[in-house]
């Protein structure tokens, strides 16, 4: 788990009361446009279909990583399934929406994915 005293310095109080004063205003933020400017996630699934299969694929390759890291065998395979099934999704869309450029990206995507299973199970915590 991370703390303030990371880096050796000590940090007085007065910056972890900025800090988490911070980040209660940036959750207040992030929740008032989610809900205001209307459901984001369907917005970004109709308009930008690539990036949010790609921003799944990376959020659930970050999670195995930090499984792998800690060895974490149960999540480690939940987190292959969902990055799994976020680049199935990008070859499909390739096909529904006759998207080529979805191709020429689900290439090096599904190189990246085998590559990084492979070394971040072996190697855990390397980024490489």
């Amino acid at each position: 788990m991370l703390s303030y005293h990371q880096d050796g310095r000590p940090r007085g109080r007065w910056w972890v009361f900025v800090w988490k004063i911070l980040e209660i205003v940036f959750l207040i933020a992030l929740l008032v446009v989610m809900f205001t400017r209307g459901p984001i996630i369907d917005r970004l699934e109709s308009q930008y279909p690539t990036a949010a299969v790609l921003a799944g694929w990376v959020i659930g390759m970050l999670s195995y990583h930090q499984d792998s890291r800690y060895h974490i065998v149960g999540s480690a395979i939940l987190s292959q399934i969902f990055a799994f099934v976020c680049l199935t999704a990008l070859v499909v869309l390739g096909f529904t929406h006759r998207s080529w450029a979805n191709f020429v990206v689900a290439l090096p995507v599904i190189w990246m994915h085998v590559e990084f299973t492979k070394r971040w199970w072996k190697r855990p915590g390397a980024w490489w």
